[in-house]
């Protein structure tokens, strides 16, 4: 065991790993991410094409920072999940259990992945609000950031949810942990987590 956290890349091909071992291939097909970009793509060709012009930017407008702020607070929510989660893995006792048997670095690579998702759905809502007040002549360029912002936005709502799971799972784990703390074999288990 190193004194120094182990980078996000390194986790994440970790856990990557581990899905792999757990369930098999198909468990590093971004399934949600799948489907949110096949919604994205479906709305962006949908969509009249006034919403693309910029007379229109009113209504454009209306719709990208209602999304952007739907991400801002998915963002908000999910840190008082992770809140929640850095206040039951910080106590002492529990902590070093949790580090002593490579079961810390999960939990803190989770909420990292869970905030970069957020992060990326945040910046596609901002990015497809300038793009769409910058009337550039071919809509395909609106219409693709259209699609990767709703596709983001979906798998952040997804992550945000998992981001709960884990927290219950972890009060769950953490309870058990302070009944057994006389044994210190323990019968903490690792989170399921889907990464992918």
């Amino acid at each position: 065991m190193t004194a120094k956290r182990p980078k996000f890349l390194t986790s994440y091909w970790a856990a990557i790993g581990e899905n792999i071992e757990a369930r098999g291939w198909i468990a590093v097909v971004p399934a949600w991410l799948i489907i949110g970009a096949i919604l994205g793509a479906a709305a962006a060709y949908f969509i009249s094409p006034l919403f693309w012009k910029l007379d229109f930017w009113d209504v454009s407008v209306v719709v990208y920072i209602g999304i952007l702020t739907v991400n801002g607070l998915i963002l908000t929510l999910s840190w008082n999940a992770f809140s929640r989660i850095y206040e039951s893995i910080c106590q002492p006792v529990f902590c070093s259990y949790l580090l002593a048997r490579n079961l810390l670095n999960g939990y803190i690579f989770y909420m990292g992945y869970i905030h970069l998702t957020q992060l990326l759905a945040i910046a596609m809502s901002s990015s497809g609000l300038i793009l769409i007040l910058c009337d550039i002549p071919n809509k395909l360029y609106s219409q693709i950031v259209f699609a990767a912002m709703i596709a983001t936005t979906f798998y952040a709502i997804k992550t945000a949810a998992n981001a709960v799971t884990v927290m219950h799972d972890l009060v769950w784990q953490k309870a058990i942990f302070d009944d057994d703390q006389t044994s210190r074999d323990g019968k903490v288990v690792k989170f399921d987590r889907e990464v992918s």
